[in-house]
């Protein structure tokens, strides 16, 4: 579940799950990006709470901090980074470098066509990473919160997540088409659709999502 923001109880979160901060160096009050003081305020509650905790990266000035350091005070505090936007090789692997106690996270989608530019099916071997600390994002929609017509995995040994479009209205019949298709260790992500229309993070879709997407994984 990713997007807490601000005015997010905290304590009605669902358990169970990793919850996903978003990050970006202009948050301009757009409420799915909390402040800085915000975000480590949210995360060393959730620390206490035992939670797993993501953080979502968002922007080119906020990668440059990523890749300079800092941004150590959040970073610290999650055990998973999700870089979004566009990257090339050079930039993951001295991400996963720096922070090779945390599963980096990458987005596959057909604009980020830097890393397929190196025709290598092991994202680890592409990197010259030696730790299993890289993971991708299948995303075809880019962000713009369209499942696509066909849930697809890359031909990589590193875990897979799948986004696009999922929420309350479609988890229920989604989530089977994902695990067809899904193997190793893989997850699946969502944003926009557990927003209110004010753009707040909307705990009451996330708890409901959560209790469907259990009871088709026991089906």
């Amino acid at each position: 579940m990713t997007g807490v923001d601000a005015s997010t109880d905290l304590f009605m979160l669902p358990e169970g799950i990793e919850i996903g901060v978003l990050y970006t160096a202009t948050p301009k009050d757009r409420n799915r990006y909390p402040e800085s003081h915000d975000i480590v305020r949210m995360m060393t509650y959730m620390q206490m709470q035992g939670r797993r905790i993501a953080l979502h990266v968002c922007g080119k000035t906020a990668r440059e901090e990523l890749i300079n350091s800092q941004l150590m005070f959040m970073t610290e505090r999650v055990q998973r980074i999700q870089v979004n936007g566009i990257l090339d090789a050079e930039y993951v692997r001295t991400v996963c470098r720096m922070h090779r106690s945390k599963t980096i996270i990458v987005q596959a989608n057909e604009k980020n066509l830097r890393l397929r530019d190196i025709e290598e099916p092991n994202l680890l071997r592409l990197c010259d990473v030696s730790e299993v600390n890289l993971a991708m994002l299948v995303d075809a929609s880019g962000g713009r919160g369209v499942s696509p017509t066909e849930w697809i995995r890359p031909d990589v040994d590193n875990p897979v997540g799948f986004a696009g479009g999922l929420g309350l209205h479609n988890i229920r019949d989604e989530l089977p088409r994902i695990m067809e298709v899904a193997t190793g260790d893989w997850w699946i992500d969502m944003e926009g659709k557990i927003r209110s229309d004010d753009d707040k993070f909307d705990v009451f879709k996330a708890i409901e999502v959560v209790r469907i997407a259990k009871e088709v994984w026991k089906q």
